[in-house]
């Protein structure tokens, strides 16, 4: 199957798995986390503190706080 539009080339190997597989990989990591698996713990606080902060968009930093707005 070839999803191409254009002079880019894609190749995808399978249409549905990648959902199920996300989702599987989700629930299983937030039911470690929920219940204390210390290994989990100790990855995800690694991988979080390697990431970058993500800038703020325009849009959201000229936004009035709810708690501020007049009305």
């Amino acid at each position: 199957m070839q999803p191409s539009s254009g002079r880019i080339t894609r190749h995808r190997l399978n249409r549905f798995g990648d959902r199920q597989l996300n989702r599987a990989l989700h629930t299983i990591v937030n039911w470690r986390m929920i219940h204390g698996h210390e290994p989990t713990r100790h990855y995800l606080t690694r991988r979080r503190a390697q990431q970058s902060p993500t800038p703020r968009s325009a849009a959201a930093s000229s936004a009035t706080p709810p708690d501020t707005c007049s009305g």
